[in-house]
């Protein structure tokens, strides 16, 4: 291991190398000042084992300077083995090495305000199958295996043992986060998609966030068509569809990979929902500090993996659709309102007292929006539309999730289908498109 007791001191003799290589100081250089400070310790048998305490003596290696067990083995010796094995042969060394050090600086000042201890993946009191980089261990008694992932590589082998190292995580108890290296990031140029290792795929988190943006997506297909959203959306004339001539909108899953600089202390959270195991369309990449990527929830539930103003982008996405489809709207529906144009004049001036009433009546029993859903209609004067908007904004809170979907749906009859809409103002299209995504 890269760790031992001395007295009361834990010695990190790995990242005590890799500070004195940071500074400048030659390979034997380095050697000879560790033997000057800690050589005649480990004559004396002074070095002791964080996990089982027994005697422990100091072995430098550039490779890997570590301590090394005398007599009796325990976990963290067999644990520590399997580890450099696995790192040797899967991780791109020297930026592994770099990567996890400065993650590991970041992770130990953020979890210790909420009593979450970090250990060294090996100094697992129980022999693993698998050892991450790192564990944190929380005061419920739920375990993280966090890892620093470098090594990437596009084969079925690589994607299989990834596979396998995430359910092994599982099947020891622990919850696994992967921190991929930002040379894996990789955008299509003039597409809103991004391209996967199949490894990948075993990487993604689904978060409380992501949650949120599944729910805005499927509202977006929902009110402006799957046709519409992929083309506008993400630039994509056609998508994957099991059956296109089906009506039913499939639900999107939105999921999480975290892109990670540990250099220049920086993260991308990149959202997507998956188009097949090598594409996925990029919902939103959000920039944070490597800082805040490490910090956990005011929960403690998971990894504040989101950015402040994602709310915002959420708005603004649905600002531009909205647009959009309100133009196409109006150029499909020009003629039809030029005919129509005076009767509906007459038709507001007609129903607008009656309606103004009925809305109000409707929303004194809020819990109850049949009637409301009565006065939801093609021929609705824009002013009661926009009335009702506001007034629904205002007691959202009062209604149920049945209520609020009854009412969506209802906006998405009075719009029509996206192929074939239905003959009404821009105006009214606009206030159905707030409607529906209530």
């Amino acid at each position: 291991m890269e760790t031992a007791i001395l007295f009361d001191q834990k010695i990190d003799i790995a990242k005590e190398w890799r500070t004195e290589a940071l500074e400048g100081s030659s390979r034997s250089a380095i050697i000879q000042t560790l033997e000057k400070k800690y050589r005649i310790h480990s004559r004396k048998r002074s070095f002791s084992c964080q996990c089982c305490s027994q005697q422990v003596i100091l072995v430098l290696r550039e490779e890997s300077p570590h301590f090394r067990h005398e007599g009796k083995r325990c976990p963290s010796a067999d644990n520590y083995e399997k580890y450099i094995r696995r790192v040797n042969k899967q991780e791109s060394i020297q930026i592994h090495r770099v990567g996890r050090a400065i993650l590991r600086t970041y992770l130990e000042g953020q979890v210790k305000t909420h009593g979450v201890l970090l250990e060294d993946g090996y100094m697992y009191r129980s022999v693993l199958h698998i050892v991450p980089d790192y564990i944190l261990v929380f005061p419920s008694g739920e375990k993280w295996a966090i890892d620093y992932v470098t090594g990437s590589r596009e084969d079925e082998s690589y994607n299989n043992y990834i596979q396998k190292r995430t359910a092994a995580y599982k099947a020891a108890g622990f919850t696994p986060y992967y921190f991929i290296d930002a040379s894996w990031i990789a955008k299509v140029p003039n597409r809103s998609m991004i391209s996967l290792y199949l490894a990948e795929s075993q990487m993604k988190v689904h978060s409380s966030i992501d949650e949120d943006w599944s729910e805005f997506v499927n509202e977006f297909m929902e009110t402006f068509g799957e046709s519409f959203v992929f083309r506008e959306m993400f630039g994509v004339n056609h998508f994957n569809h099991n059956d296109k001539s089906s009506s039913v909108v499939q639900k999107y899953k939105v999921f999480s990979l975290a892109y990670v600089d540990p250099t220049e202390g920086k993260t991308w959270i990149q959202r997507f929902t998956p188009s097949n195991n090598k594409f996925g369309y990029s919902i939103y990449c959000a920039a944070i500090p490597l800082e805040k990527a490490v910090s956990l929830s005011k929960e403690g539930d998971e990894f504040q993996w989101w950015a402040d103003d994602e709310s915002e982008a959420m708005r603004e996405c649905l600002n531009r659709l909205s647009i959009k489809y309100q133009h196409n709207a109006k150029q499909n529906s020009e003629l039809f309102q030029s005919q129509n144009h005076i009767d509906s004049q007459l038709m507001i001036a007609a129903t607008s007292t009656k309606h103004t009433y009925e809305v109000k009546s409707a929303l004194g029993s809020v819990v109850d929006p049949s009637s409301l859903i009565d006065i939801i209609t093609n021929d609705m004067p824009v002013e009661l539309a926009q009335e009702i908007i506001e007034n629904l904004r205002v007691n959202k809170f009062r209604l149920s999730k049945q209520s609020i979907e009854e009412i969506r749906h209802k906006a998405r009859l009075v719009m029509g289908p996206i192929r074939n809409p239905n003959p009404i103002s821009p105006g009214l299209r606009q206030a159905m498109i707030e409607l529906a995504l209530l």
